[in-house]
């Protein structure tokens, strides 16, 4: 009975220590707690195939990613500069590579964007991000998602999200 305490006390701490982590955010960054993913949200371990081992925050190979955006203000068809940082994964061109554990790309989406509807795809740490003409002016959302050679991402997703405004 005591064990069946400390580990309900043990599991009840975590708990609350990863409901706390929801609440950390920066302005530039807000990660899904939907989805497997980094900065303030879960991450995920990825082994072989792209499948997940983990899925515990705070392990030493889980992959993250994490977008950062300037202006987060801008107009239709105007270009803005993203910044991409990456945890234990290599960003490759998918080119002729074959997929590997760890290593791949990634994609950028407007929106509720999905599949080969991205923004950019692309291997390098910083990049110009278009916004199409017509985009609506208010609120959206850049999603970076992490993806194999062969484009499909990574399972579980890991992605990061940035709220832009377009005026």
């Amino acid at each position: 009975m005591k064990q069946h305490l400390l580990f309900f006390a043990w599991l009840t701490a975590g708990l609350l220590a990863c409901a706390d982590d929801d609440h950390e955010s920066n302005s530039t960054s807000r990660a899904s707690a939907a989805t497997t993913t980094t900065g303030t949200g879960g991450t995920a371990t990825v082994g072989a195939g792209g499948s997940a081992i983990g899925g515990s925050g705070g392990s030493d190979t889980a992959i993250s990613v994490t977008l950062t955006v300037d202006p987060l203000s801008m107009s239709a068809g105007a270009t803005v500069n993203g910044t991409i940082a990456v945890e234990n994964f290599v960003l490759e061109a998918a080119v002729g590579q074959p997929n590997q554990p760890g290593h791949g790309h990634y994609h950028i989406y407007l929106d509720q964007a999905s599949g080969i509807d991205y923004l950019v795809s692309d291997e390098v740490p910083s990049v110009p991000i278009s916004i199409p003409e017509g985009t609506a002016l208010g609120m959206h959302t850049l999603r970076i998602s992490l993806g194999e050679n062969n484009h499909l991402p990574l399972n579980p997703p890991v992605e990061d999200f940035v709220d832009i405004t377009v005026q």
